[in-house]
């Protein structure tokens, strides 16, 4: 009995029924992780998301600029006489009519003038008169030898100068009269007063700006480009403008190729659709659709993968052999970029527009060429069997 309590609790046994111990715990896992593995996989097949049949990412994206509206005309109006300012008839922000008075000048010094000039002239006339009368009758003592021939002479040259005074006394009188109508400014054209740049009671001199005015109606928008691109605009070109959520078109009515201080073309657009209420000085955009290789496709930059050599390639879904059209083989696809803008790339090579929907969209640094995926289309839009 001494000699089996030794045995049982020796270290020899101790170790002994720890290694039974462990041989029984991995004999048991490992037939619970076989059950497991033989009703589940380990690992499913991976899920990619391809581009689909997204009509919008399709269509080559628009170049877009920063226009600016402009009135048709903006002018600073004012006299082009001297005198005091009396009255301004428009404020900011107000409109008028063409032909509406918008200030006058005090025109007293000149009501003077033409009332001594009137005056003038109608004492020219009867000298006129007198110098006529004269002329008549010596003519009528002619034919009986009683003036002489000098006498007549003098007669003739009185009359011509009093018409020559009188002549030029009405001349004096028009350009008064045609001072007076200057003294009052009216407007151009119809339109808005932009800023008032002076008040009444200030004397202006020639020249001076009174009202700064914009014209209302048929504003104009003015699109600064790069010269390249404004060569191959055509007038009667329809542009889109982009107004907040609004969209409009606009044709082009001219193009300015010569360099402006900013070394850019100056193209100028007029509005064909009046749906946006465009107001000269805000900044919208302009787009232009660009133009490619019908062979060229846009594919997100997600898409492009790096291949060898700093070249760029893509991956393409092929579906499998199986036919149920569930699982797919990826190949990879070497192609060129040749335009960059935005968040989009324009690609040639081994995509075309009739496979570019099997393009993998994003995730390409988690596959590989050869590998067997499931697929995905981007947002569902087109209907696709997955």
């Amino acid at each position: 009995m001494k000699h089996l309590n030794a045995f049982l609790f020796s270290p020899i046994t101790a170790v002994v029924c720890a290694l039974a111990l462990l041989v029984f715990v991995v004999g048991t896992s490992r037939t619970s992780f076989s059950s497991v593995s033989a009703s589940e996989p380990i690992a499913d097949t991976l899920l990619v998301e391809l581009l689909g049949n997204d009509i919008n990412q399709n269509q080559p994206p628009s170049d877009e600029y920063i226009a600016r509206v402009e009135a048709a005309q903006r002018v600073e109006l004012g006299f082009d006489i001297s005198s005091v300012l009396t009255s301004i008839y428009k404020k900011e922000g107000q409109s008028f009519k063409r032909g509406e008075l918008l200030a006058k000048l005090d025109i007293r010094r000149l009501e003077a003038e033409k009332n001594e000039l009137t005056a003038r002239s109608q004492r020219a006339q009867a000298l006129l008169e007198l110098a006529e009368n004269s002329l008549t009758r010596l003519r009528g003592l002619e034919t009986s030898n009683n003036v002489s021939k000098q006498r007549l002479d003098e007669a003739a040259q009185q009359r011509d100068a009093a018409k020559g005074d009188l002549d030029v006394v009405k001349a004096q009188l028009s350009s008064v009269q045609l001072e007076i109508t200057k003294s009052k400014l009216f407007a151009p054209f119809d339109g808005i007063v932009v800023d008032r740049l002076t008040d009444a009671g200030r004397t202006v001199t020639l020249g001076l700006p009174i009202l700064l005015v914009e014209q209302s109606g048929n504003p104009e928008i003015k699109v600064n480009m790069p010269l390249a691109a404004a060569r191959k605009l055509a007038l009667g070109q329809t542009m889109q403008v982009r107004h907040q959520a609004q969209v409009s078109e606009a044709k082009i009515d001219r193009i300015n190729l010569s360099l402006s201080s900013s070394r850019s073309a100056e193209v100028y657009l007029s509005a064909e659709k009046r749906n946006i209420a465009l107001i000269p000085g805000e900044i919208i955009k302009v787009e232009l659709q660009s133009e490619s290789d019908s062979t060229d496709v846009w594919v997100p930059l997600t898409a492009l993968a790096e291949y060898r050599q700093g070249l760029w390639s893509v991956f393409i879904a092929t579906p499998t052999t199986n036919g149920d059209g569930t699982e797919f083989i990826l190949k990879r696809s070497v192609v060129t970029v040749t335009n960059l803008r935005g968040n989009y790339a324009r690609i040639s090579g081994g995509v075309t527009p009739d496979n570019r929907p099997y393009v993998v969209n994003q995730g390409t640094h988690r596959i590989v060429e050869g590998q067997q995926v499931r697929v995905a289309l981007v947002a569902d839009k087109t209907g696709m069997t997955q």
